[in-house]
């Protein structure tokens, strides 16, 4: 494999979609308090490599909602045959196995095994999740945000309180965000009728939710933040910043392509917000 097709592989993996299972788990990092641990590393491998296989998943069952969308790929254009992915995909869950085998965590073991069974489902019959406009979303954000964030809270014995509103918070805030990721993909769902929530309930119900999931989740994450290290003047900046993050929300209407830029902004702001959020763990 020369360069420039080695460098199109690595863009198929996609690894920045790791972002948000990754950030939750560093959030359940930083309230459990252990963050030198070598039981991190092997949690960081095990949710890239979950995330490129369902990546890659996704790309093989949504192929020609994708092309119907105009988007490109070194799968679409031909450069990587199906076979050759679906071999990536096995090698991807051979990762996963080796990595929980030498964690020896039970933990991490039962995390990964519920994870890539939900991802399965997420894409295959008969349960495809996908085509269900809230278990899609559901799923996500299960995958997104309960389970790296319950594998970062879980590296801590004690359960409390804090423990829900964490989970709670990073669930919900992963399903505002998710239930956007449909502006992107409106016209190829349509087509092949693809019963997503936008789809399904209209984009004032999708904006609707997003922000209402998304305020909620924002308040249980700063209450557990509160509870924890009682630090108010920490609070009041990370409320600005997710109250900028919710105020941005309110610009998403009818324009489907508007919309896309809102949900990728959408993003990278919570990105931002979260960055910071950890930043202040590690700091407290």
């Amino acid at each position: 494999m020369n360069s420039e097709k080695a460098f199109s592989f690595f863009k198929l993996l996609r690894i920045e979609n790791a972002t948000l299972p990754l950030l939750s788990f560093f959030i359940g990092l930083g309230f459990a308090g252990t963050f030198n641990n070598k039981f991190n590393s092997y949690v960081i491998i095990v949710l890239i490599a979950l995330t490129a296989y369902a990546t890659l998943q996704n790309d093989i069952k949504d192929k020609l909602i994708d092309i119907a969308n105009k988007r490109t790929s070194s799968y679409i254009d031909g450069t990587f045959s199906k076979q050759f992915i679906q071999h990536v995909c096995w090698y991807l869950l051979l990762l996963v196995a080796i990595t929980v085998l030498l964690s020896q965590s039970v933990l991490l073991g039962v995390g990964a095994y519920i994870a890539l069974a939900l991802t399965i489902a997420y894409n295959i019959k008969p349960f495809q999740f996908s085509r269900k406009p809230i278990s899609s979303i559901v799923v996500l954000a299960i995958l997104l945000g309960f389970i790296p964030a319950l594998l970062g809270l879980g590296t801590d014995i004690a359960f409390t309180s804090v423990w829900l509103l964490v989970i709670l918070g990073l669930s919900l805030q992963r399903f505002s965000l998710s239930i956007l990721k449909d502006y992107k993909d409106y016209i190829g769902d349509k087509k092949y009728n693809k019963k997503t929530f936008l789809l399904t309930y209209g984009p004032n119900a999708t904006k609707t939710v997003s922000i209402l999931f998304g305020f909620i989740g924002y308040l249980s994450i700063l209450m557990a933040f509160m509870i924890q290290f009682n630090n108010i003047w920490i609070v009041a900046l990370l409320v600005m910043c997710a109250a900028f993050s919710i105020w941005y929300r309110f610009s998403l209407g009818a324009n489907n392509k508007r919309n896309t830029h809102v949900f990728i902004n959408a993003q990278k702001i919570n990105a931002l917000f979260e960055l910071g959020f950890i930043g202040c763990l590690f700091i407290l």
